[in-house]
This record gives structure tokens, C-alpha cells and sequence, in this order.
């Protein structure tokens, strides 16, 4: 049967994603939450160890959240400011931020400016 969230109940969340073994909430203020498995760090609180119950990610507390999306056990948000920010597992390079190590504190992601991405393809 169906349950509240408790922890959630005060928010206005706008998006729900899941991975495989962790959940987060996305809030119409651009907070973001989430809850889970976090062995692998995919919950992003700055810990490798489980979450109960929905926490804020403290890492985004000075930046507005767009949107988010959940992998298998990691996790990529994109910011009001055109950032995006990966965390989780990142063995297989899957993250984006250039190491094949897992990480429980986001990481920011530099993608190719639009010049350099038509450059590669004429390559």
C-alpha cells in the first residue's frame, strides 16, 4: 500500500527519479533529495553508506537543481546555471568527469563547447 513520505510531506516535489538501488526528489525550489543505497556514493552525501530516509544534497544547498537523472548507481543533475554534476559509481567512466572512480560528492562535468564538438565530428 501506498505511504507519505514523511520526510517529504512540506515539499513541492516536481520530479521523481530511480536508480536501481536509490531514489531522488527533485523540489519546485530546486533542491534535491535523495535516499537509497549509497555504497557506491549514487545518493551523493559526501559518504559511501545507505540513507533512510530522504536528506537534502548538502553540496547543492547554493545552487538550483533543473533536473536530475538516475543511472543504475550513479546519478547526474544539471543546474539553473548550465552546470552539470555526476556522483556515483564511475567505474566504467560513466560519470564523465575524466576518472574511473566512484565518488559520493558531486562532481562537476565539463562538456565540449559547441565549436569544439563540430570541429571533432569534421575530423
Amino acid at each position: 500500500m501506498p505511504v507519505q513520505i514523511q520526510a517529504l510531506k512540506s515539499e513541492c516535489v516536481v520530479k521523481i527519479e530511480c536508480g536501481d538501488f536509490h531514489s531522488l526528489a527533485l523540489t519546485a525550489q530546486g533542491q534535491l533529495y535523495s535516499w537509497g543505497t549509497g555504497e557506491k556514493g549514487e545518493c551523493g552525501h559526501e559518504r559511501f553508506e545507505d540513507c533512510e530516509v530522504p536528506r537534502r544534497i548538502k553540496y547543492f544547498e547554493t545552487r538550483e537543481i533543473l533536473d536530475v537523472v538516475a543511472g543504475k548507481h550513479h546519478t547526474l543533475a544539471l543546474t539553473s546555471n548550465n552546470e552539470v554534476f555526476a556522483w556515483g559509481d564511475g567505474r566504467y567512466g560513466q560519470c564523465g568527469y575524466g576518472e574511473f572512480e566512484s565518488t559520493s560528492i558531486p562532481q562537476q562535468v565539463f562538456l565540449p563547447s559547441l565549436n569544439q564538438t563540430v570541429s571533432y565530428l569534421h575530423q
